[in-house]
């Protein structure tokens, strides 16, 4: 993939960091935050793309003993590979883990539906968030989310779907970030080099809903909100025609209720 100096420079910047300091404090977090909860481990969704791996990972280090997996594909437009790539981690980092076909439990509601393609996608990952939760309360554990600031700050999830957790591990870091940090940790290179694949319907990508790669989409995320750059000056400095900028603004800004908790009527 090319993309022009200004970008490819300043993504250099955002991506070179201390990954063994991130790791540690990741990992303290999560020690710190299942002391204060008492609670017994971590429950999460591995779907075997880069974020869940990384948290996969992380929660490893965590809370090893105490930390369940839950793989759940849709047979039809989940691929094979995902849930080959996301058992063959689990296993190797010696993690309990659960194959959960959601096949059944979503059909059987869409047909009650009225047909929607984003609506019923929606309901897949809600279905997913809900047997997250099933298992959390069987087991006394907390959820772990595994969204990343990129996805988050575009509201790039499903409100109360991948949305829902009660801790989000990587979510200081952009995606290209949570790359590096899946490299320093080792993760296999056909999970550190597949593309983002949400899978709420057939060959559903990233990239290409969001309209951009996130080598582009971070350098913007990153003047926006860490530089407080406007539209115009971000648009500037990475060369990037305005208009594109000002999606990426716009996405925010839309989907700031996605990163709210429900508002309360006041008496």
């Amino acid at each position: 993939m090319q993309i022009c100096l200004p970008l490819k420079s300043l993504l250099n910047k955002i991506t070179d960091l201390d990954y063994d300091r991130i790791t540690k404090k990741i990992v303290s977090a999560l020690k710190d935050e299942l002391k204060s909860s008492k609670r017994e481990g971590y429950v999460f969704g591995l779907s075997g793309g880069l974020d869940s791996a990384v948290v996969a990972s992380l929660l490893s280090q965590a809370a090893s003993e105490t930390t369940f997996a839950l793989v759940m594909p849709r047979a039809e437009i989940t691929p094979k590979q995902d849930v080959s790539d996301a058992t063959d981690l689990a296993k190797r980092l010696k993690m309990p883990f659960s194959v959960i076909d959601v096949t059944d439990i979503h059909s059987n509601a869409l047909r009650e539906l009225p047909p929607d393609r984003l609506a019923g996608g929606n309901l897949l990952a809600r279905i997913r968030m809900a047997l997250l939760y099933y298992y959390a309360n069987q087991r006394n554990c907390l959820v772990a989310g595994t969204s990343d600031r990129s996805e988050l700050l575009i509201g790039y999830f499903t409100k109360y779907g991948d949305g829902g957790a009660d801790i989000l591990p990587i979510a200081s870091l952009y995606k290209t970030q949570v790359r590096m940090l899946g490299k320093f940790l080792a993760l296999p290179d056909n999970i550190l080099n597949k593309k983002s694949t949400p899978m709420l319907w057939e060959k559903h990508a990233a990239e290409s809903e969001i309209g951009m790669s996130y080598e582009e989409l971070d350098p913007i995320l990153h003047c926006l909100f860490d530089r407080k750059l406007s539209t115009k000056n971000t648009a500037k400095k990475l060369e990037l025609p305005f208009e594109k900028v000002e999606e990426i603004r716009q996405k925010h800004i839309k989907s700031a209720h996605k990163r709210s908790l429900p508002k309360i009527c006041k008496l």
